[in-house]
């Protein structure tokens, strides 16, 4: 009886401090303001217009995709997502990605694509439900970045997101900490677009980016699927041999593990609740575990020692 009351204390423990959340502006985009727009969330778009020496105006031909973002009911929980598209200029023939940031002011205020909100404890993990439906190729970009009180950068998070996912997958990070010292600040961003050379490729008209549920933890020991059903558990995140996977599915689920590079590392089939899976054969770093199975697929980083 004494191991099983032990053994259920600590299955607890890990349970509560894996919950732990830090506040995050309307992270499930239901609070809206009076005029529609949603709260804490958006962008400043700035374009140059021209008024020549007869007083008539001059520009360059935008052709906008809709709006860079808006309200969707498309949602993964609650009423709402958010859903984000482009912009084509055809004078310059570039496009213009779709973007949002968090904002503690119910309106956007920033001008430009800086905006942070403050933390009191450290955030571990960066994780949210998207869909993705790129065009061309796009590869999208959810971002956290962490300040310390002097506005200096110690951690960062950055997820690039391929190919299409018309289901809504939930994608959870470990944030990576360049500096030991404590946080005060995040940047959170969500884009439909990334590019290593933007000075040659830049955002195609008709990708478009659905968010939800976004959420920054304090610790990294558990990744969640789904909190209603099909709920797969991870762990120990770090890891330095065995990495557990336990679902609640009996159905045979699709395990895969990509490196930094997105090679494919390991591809197993799990058909148990509780499955293991060796890391000792991976190099240090930082991985991509994928689950998927009944239709649903779960993104995981995981961090192997």
């Amino acid at each position: 009886m004494k191991k099983t009351f032990y053994f259920t204390l600590f299955c607890s423990m890990l349970l509560l401090k894996a919950s732990a959340q830090i506040s995050i502006p309307n992270p499930s985009f239901d609070q809206f303001n009076t005029d529609g727009t949603i709260r804490n969330w958006g962008n400043v778009y700035i374009f140059s217009v021209g008024i020549d020496s007869s007083g008539n105006q001059t520009g360059d031909s935008i052709y906008l995709d809709f709006n860079y973002y808006f309200p969707t009911q498309d949602a993964h929980s609650g009423e709402y997502a958010i859903e984000l598209r482009n912009s084509y200029n055809y004078t310059t023939q570039r496009g213009k990605a779709g973007e949002i940031i968090a904002d503690l002011d119910s309106v956007y205020t920033a001008w430009g694509s800086f905006e942070t909100i403050p933390v009191a404890q450290q955030p571990r993990e960066f994780s949210f439900y998207y869909q993705y439906y790129p065009v061309n190729g796009d590869s999208g970009l959810a971002e956290v970045i962490v300040y310390d009180s002097l506005m200096e950068e110690i951690g960062r998070s950055t997820n690039i997101l391929t190919a299409l996912q018309s289901t809504y997958t939930y994608q959870s990070d470990v944030i990576d900490f360049s500096l030991d010292l404590d946080a005060a600040f995040v940047l959170i961003k969500f884009s439909t677009f990334y590019t290593a050379a933007p000075e040659i490729r830049t955002a195609s008209l008709g990708t478009r980016l659905v968010i939800d549920d976004v959420a920054l933890s304090t610790s990294t020991g558990f990744n969640l699927l789904n909190a209603d059903k099909n709920q797969v558990q991870v762990y120990p995140n770090p890891t330095t041999g065995l990495l557990y996977i336990h679902s609640k599915e009996l159905t045979p689920s699709k395990v895969n593990v990509y490196n930094q590079m997105g090679q494919l590392v390991l591809s197993e089939t799990i058909t148990a609740n509780l499955n293991a899976i060796s890391t000792t054969s991976f190099a240090k770093g930082i991985y991509t575990l994928s689950v998927e199975n009944a239709g649903n697929k779960s993104m995981h980083k995981i961090v192997v020692q």
